[in-house]
């Protein structure tokens, strides 16, 4: 993509990227951390045909679940283990125990995972997304981090520009609220690379929306 040297705020805000508004949102498979499109009432990974629709209301035993922490750690050695795991006889929807074995020390835990209604949920209209973006690099000590292409697009073409152009009401837009970090004249440059590096890796593994 090329970018251009002058830019004007689209006056989005950032909600305006999800499924609700008829984006298709990227999110980590929960069974193979492939990407998985979500278009609200469903997902599908494209790595290992994954699949989940809304009628599916709750984790069901042997169920593949992501983990609630973003770094899990064994409970008996400390050391990281897998994001997502299967799940265990699951007392409700948002209760759910899923069972994953440490690659260090071969412990076999219990730990709190993510039910697929509250994912349903929080995808189709809350933020931050249950299941994380697919798209996202760590930044200057900071994640950074998008929904779908169109979401690339529009920093990519914001932050790459020289001159950026606000509408008259800019107070609510994400361009205004992007965070401080990302705004900085030291970050931006290798923001936009690692925005750069996203789009070719949503090329290679087959994200077109």
């Amino acid at each position: 993509m090329t970018i251009a040297h002058r830019a004007r705020d689209p006056g989005k805000r950032l909600f305006q990227y999800l499924s609700d508004w008829g984006n298709v949102n990227w999110v980590r498979c929960p069974r193979c951390a492939g990407p998985a499109r979500d278009t609200r009432s469903r997902l599908v990974c494209i790595a290992c045909g994954f699949t989940h629709g809304a009628k599916e209301e709750r984790a069901r035993k042997g169920q593949p679940v992501s983990l609630r922490k973003c770094s899990p750690a064994c409970a008996r050695c400390g050391g990281p283990i897998p994001r997502h795991g299967r799940a265990l006889r699951p007392k409700s929807a948002d209760e759910v125990l899923a069972a994953v074995r440490c690659p260090t020390c071969g412990h076999r835990g219990a730990y709190p995972a993510y039910g697929w209604r509250s994912t349903l949920q929080w995808s189709a209209g809350g933020l931050p997304y249950r299941l994380p973006p697919f798209l996202h690099r760590e930044v200057a000590g900071h994640t950074l981090w998008v929904y779908n292409l169109a979401h690339l697009d529009a920093l990519e073409t914001w932050l790459g520009a020289t001159l950026r152009e606000r509408p008259e009401r800019r107070a609510l837009t994400m361009m205004a609220r992007l965070p401080r970090w990302m705004k900085a004249a030291a970050a931006r440059p290798k923001v936009v690379r690692a925005l750069a590096d996203m789009r070719a890796q949503a090329l290679r593994v087959g994200i077109d929306s």
